[in-house]
């Protein structure tokens, strides 16, 4: 067994991040931050730092394979260095089980409220002869290290060379920047280490390979963990806008950089702004003129670059681009998904500025290897304060931001934000948005454009473009040219600059051309077309009647309710003639064979029904660069999804009066939520045909999901639980989980680390119940609780109240769901809490050393401190105040203790609190027109208890000897 140089380089770099983590957490003492959910999710940063460890202890414990193309004459003196490298790493790898284990111990006990810092938590376990031995011992495996590495790789000058030129060969390959500089480091270790002799004591050398080993294991670590942090900003569907945007039309947008020879050009004025201009670009235009093919040409052209470059006067150049999207997820329509975004493309680019920007964050990844907190508005409205008012930053940002109109929310909030940008002379941002007066008050003054103005000419180039190469219109442009020209003349005189609109004309007579319509057959086409779009959309669908009309009604009204794009596979459930189908669908694996014929199916229904105004997009190449987990181009129609035509078209299904027409069309048994929920359902029964265990997992879980979101529409929207699906949905997908999970991975399926915050924690006996009470699904918890009322009696393990102001505090799903957005300051459901506690949820039941109410309190006080650290919005501030006061009350009337106490614990922001009563947590957290009524109920609480009930009497010394030990 000979370990070959460059596999003994990176062995030394393991046992080289082994040891200086392990030192810096043992020495340090670093204080243990208490997670922002609000003290349910136990020993989260203990898990990580286990986690790290663990990851740590797998690369020191990977087996030395022997080389098959190793000659058998290899000497006894190389091996027996190979060897000794293998005891180096056995050694660092026996002690870092014995850490690992001591963690996973402590980990579980939960015993992290009593201690500050790790070096106190391992006392617990540990005398303070085995901490300082443990210490003594990893010191030593450096001295060791770089001697035996000197010995081993010296002695074996053809391998040495072999190995240096497949390393040159390896950094030729390769793509990533920063993966060069370590593998340049390597390089650079093995060639220090082959000038040395074989024999040497020269402590010199030694020192410099030592101080080269330390080098790369620490900028390997920095490299793996920015790539981590840049992981957490991003979020599903982040890119899926910018990629769902058209290209530009061949020879269209060439007027923004064709001077001409003219000094003042359409385009001049952007042109003088992007090479010398500051402040905001404001692009405006009609809805359908074409204003985001517009910005994704800009922010993707070369042309733009190179103006911008003269900007820069030399400094780095960081360009990055947000597209809004109002019919897509939370993420792609609101402020948070705008500055993630752009931090993610800022941070991509120059990865050396995230400790400048994102110093607390990345201290946590210095000390723990991850942040388990979610990216919260204050933190990243902080990051771009020091983005542009850092001196030491010298790097020019230009952003382009496209879609203002389609941001949800108040258009006064977004504009603040990107103003705010602005006032660094390093910073310019061009916006686009609809020519609205709220955005024309405020950017009027500024730079800017109107596309509808000076999009003549590109309007002319696609109408020409598209018609002349079509062969029958080419025969009657010989037979009367000047007719077929007037023809486009006039269809550019009334496109009034709206690009769709055109897009839609050229379409309508393209067919007519098809039907071997003549020119005067074209002409009265085109007079008849109405020439505003909401109109274009009606006359559409004129000749669509019957069963045909009521179908198209439906699918509108499922792409409408739907919070993503539904794939043609979910959409081929909607026509279902059998009402059971959900509950009487096998669950199998469905064939490919099968997948294509629903797709097509639906595809064809798609065209007929609804006229073009819904179409079928294939991802693009990009876009399956995300999906791994398809095998093969015949699979892409199962993902391929459904969009609007355009926005316009979701807009105007969306007005009043249009959707009252589909509702009135429709029949009266028809949900869209429903209707969903039972596609979803059934979907989950035929999946399995991908080829990754990990791919099938985010399938699974996205499904769930979905279909957990429709269940909840239709309680809000009918008042009617839907416990018989979501009961079949619970049945199947806990068949599905035993093929994705072992029983020693999670005891059932929703306890699986996408959809629980407390992976390997104590569960509910429960599962299903205590995550539909995450979920918010009261109608379901309530008519459960109303059919079985044993199922509170009995409950054992994790008490359900705790799901309900706890469950989705400190975890955000990947995909992010418009409907599952998990911030620090969330809202207790106050719905489900008066069903459990009306029920007989008892308040004062103990769990992990306290009461359900304890963990409350804790919560309150915890996001009261965070309210206050971080600059809230008020009036969001004011409605999260509102709720938690209100479901304190409703704690408090249904028997809560008054005289309880919060758990002593250190906070976020290194600062430690004691345990502070039920009263003074009130005072802190309410403001006097919410804390006096409280105040009030407490004091009635106590006048009817007296005393202390026994359960109390046997807590209340346990929590007195946790206050004196702090």
């Amino acid at each position: 067994m000979v370990l070959d140089p460059v596999s003994a380089v990176g062995l030394a770099g393991s046992v080289v991040q082994f040891v200086s983590f392990t030192t810096g957490l043992l020495s340090k003492g670093n204080e243990i931050y208490h997670s922002a959910d609000g003290a349910v999710i136990e020993n989260l940063e203990l898990e990580m730092i286990t986690r790290n460890l663990a990851g740590l202890l797998s690369q020191l414990s990977t087996p030395l394979k022997d080389d098959p193309s190793e000659d058998s004459s290899t000497d006894s003196a190389t091996e027996m260095d190979s060897l000794r490298l293998k005891d180096l790493s056995d050694s660092c790898g026996s002690a870092a089980r014995d850490l690992l284990d001591t963690l996973e111990d402590i980990k579980l006990k939960g015993s992290h409220r009593k201690w500050r810092s790790l070096r106190q938590a391992l006392r617990t376990s540990w005398s303070n002869e085995k901490i300082d031995g443990l210490v003594r011992r990893i010191s030593r495996y450096r001295e060791e290290l770089s001697f035996n590495l000197i010995l081993a790789i010296s002695r074996n000058s053809i391998r040495t060379s072999i190995a240096l030129r497949s390393l040159e060969e390896q950094l030729q390959k390769s793509r990533d920047f920063q993966s060069q500089g370590t593998q340049q480091l390597k390089r650079d270790i093995i060639s220090a280490i082959h000038n040395c002799k074989p024999n040497t004591n020269n402590e010199e050398e030694v020192t410099m390979v030592s101080s080269m080993l330390t080098d790369m294991a620490a900028r390997e670590r920095k490299i793996i963990l920015e790539q981590q942090l840049l992981h957490s900003l991003s979020y599903h569907r982040m890119r899926d806008r910018r990629q769902q945007i058209l290209e530009h039309h061949e020879a269209t947008l060439d007027w923004l950089f064709d001077k001409k020879g003219s000094k003042r050009w359409p385009g001049a004025e952007f042109d003088d702004w992007l090479t010398k201009g500051h402040g905001l670009y404001w692009i405006s235009g009609k809805a359908g003129s074409g204003k985001s093919t517009l910005m994704k040409f800009l922010s993707c052209d070369q042309k733009t670059r190179k103006a911008l470059s003269f900007w820069a006067q030399g400094s780095e150049l960081v360009i990055a681009s947000f597209f809004f999207w109002n019919p897509g997820i939370a993420m792609q329509k609101s402020q948070l998904g705008l500055l993630q975004s752009l931090m993610y493309e800022i941070i991509c680019q120059h990865p050396e500025l995230i400790p400048t920007l994102l110093p607390i964050r990345w201290r946590s990844y210095i000390f723990y290897g991850g942040d388990p907190h979610p990216w919260t508005l204050p933190e990243l409205c902080e990051a771009f304060d020091l983005l542009h008012n850092q001196a030491t930053i010298t790097d020019k940002f230009c952003f382009f931001i496209d879609g203002l109109d389609e941001f949800d929310g108040k258009h006064s909030d977004i504009m603040k934000i990107v103003l705010a940008m602005t006032n660094s002379p390093n910073m310019k941002i061009c916006v686009s948005s609809r020519p609205w007066n709220i955005f024309k008050d405020v950017f009027s003054e500024f730079p800017k454009l109107f596309l509808q103005d000076l999009n003549r000419q590109d309007i002319e180039e696609y109408v020409d473009r598209e018609l002349f190469k079509d062969k029958h219109f080419e025969r009657l442009r010989e037979r009367d040219q000047d007719t077929a020209l007037q023809l486009v003349s006039e269809i550019v005189e009334n496109s009034s600059g709206v690009f769709l609109w055109v897009f839609l004309v050229v379409q309508n007579l393209l067919e007519g051309l098809s039907n071997a319509d003549r020119i005067d057959a074209l002409y009265a086409r085109l007079r008849e077309l109405p020439t505003d779009l909401e109109s274009f959309f009606m006359y559409m669908l004129k000749d669509t009647t019957g069963l045909y009309l009521n179908q198209a009604t439906q699918l509108f009204q499922l792409a409408l309710e739907s919070p993503e794009p539904l794939s043609l596979l979910t959409l081929s459930y909607f026509d279902e003639v059998d009402p059971e189908y959900p509950f009487t669908a096998e669950v199998r694996t469905l064939e490919q064979r099968e997948v294509d014929a629903r797709c097509e199916d639906i595809k064809r229904k798609l065209q007929s029904r609804c006229k073009g105004l819904l179409e079928v997009r294939r991802a693009t190449v990009a876009e399956n660069k995300n999906r791994p987990w398809l095998k093969s181009p015949a699979e892409f129609d199962g993902v391929a999804e459904v969009h609007f035509l355009h926005r316009t078209v979701r807009d105007f299904l969306s007005t009043p009066t249009v959707k009252y027409r589909l509702v009135a069309i429709d029949s009266e048994t028809f949900n869209a939520h429903t209707t969903l929920l039972r596609a979803f359902v059934t979907q989950i029964k035929g999946i399995g045909r991908l080829k990754t265990r990990q791919a099938l997992k985010y399938q699974f879980r996205s499904l769930v999901y979905r279909a957990i979101y429709h269940a909840s529409c239709v309680e809000k929207t009918t008042g009617l639980s839907q416990r018989r699906l979501l009961n079949e949905l619970d049945r199947v997908a806990s068949l599905f989980s035993t093929s994705l999970f072992s029983s020693s991975e999670i005891s059932h399926w929703s306890d699986d680390g996408g959809f629980a915050d407390h992976p390997n924690g104590a569960l509910s006996s429960t599962p299903f119940l205590a995550f539909a009470i995450k979920c918010g699904l009261k109608l379901y918890v309530k008519e459960t609780l109303d059919l079985d009322s044993t199922l509170l009696s009995n409950h054992s393990g994790r008490p359900l109240l705790l799901y309900v102001f706890s469950a989705r505090g400190g975890k955000r799903l990947m995909w992010d769901h418009v409907w599952w957005n998990n911030y620090v300051l969330e809202m207790p459901d106050l719905g489900i809490l008066r069903v459990l506690l009306e029920r007989g949820a008892n308040p004062n039941k103990y769990h992990n050393e306290g009461t359900v109410w304890q963990h409350f309190l804790h919560a309150v006080h915890y996001r009261a401190l965070l309210a206050n650290k971080r600059h809230v919005d008020s009036e969001h501030d004011s409605e999260v105040a509102n709720s938690w006061a209100d479901a304190t009350a409703l704690f408090i009337s249904h028997g809560a203790d008054p005289d309880a106490r919060d758990f002593a614990f250190t906070s976020l922001f290194d600062e430690y609190h004691q345990g502070e009563p039920v009263a003074a947590i009130i005072k802190m957290a309410f403001l006097k027109h919410l804390a006096e009524p409280l105040e009030s109920l407490l004091q009635q609480q106590r006048n009817r208890r007296g005393k202390y009930g026994q359960e109390q009497r046997l807590i209340q010394p346990i929590q007195n000897a946790r206050i004196e030990h702090h």
